[in-house]
């Protein structure tokens, strides 16, 4: 299924990018978020490219825009550890913005592992 997603995914992938173009149409930034979150489970490039641009959200340098933080989350937890999970329950503590505690608290569901998701469950509560 994952070689499925690469081959039929990846041409689009090309197309769209990682990052906003100029000028782009305004279709495009749906778009790439619905590809990043797919490819987000298999493709190498955008895993690093999104645990690159989740350092850089933590650190500051440069924040994720609102439109690929669910996909670009989801990627750095499903592939990363507990100090993603801490990283990203951090993240939604801090937030001001209801629009990204939902996108934060909704990709906590990536996280694979037993013990970061018995984490997650008691978070909830």
């Amino acid at each position: 299924y994952n070689k499925f997603r690469m081959v039929v995914l990846d041409k689009i992938y090309k197309k769209v990018g990682f990052n906003a173009r100029p000028g782009e149409s305004t279709n495009i930034p749906m778009l790439r978020a619905s590809i990043l979150a797919i490819l987000g489970v298999c493709h190498l490039e955008v895993i690093e490219k999104s645990q690159e641009a989740f350092q850089n959200h933590c650190d500051r340098k440069r924040e994720i825009p609102l439109d690929l933080l669910s996909a670009v989350c989801r990627t750095v937890l499903r592939s990363g550890g507990e100090a993603e999970l801490n990283q990203c329950i951090e993240l939604y503590r801090n937030s001001e913005l209801a629009e990204k505690k939902v996108r934060y608290l909704g990709s906590l569901g990536a996280v694979r592992d037993d013990k970061l998701i018995e984490k997650v469950l008691d978070f909830g509560l």
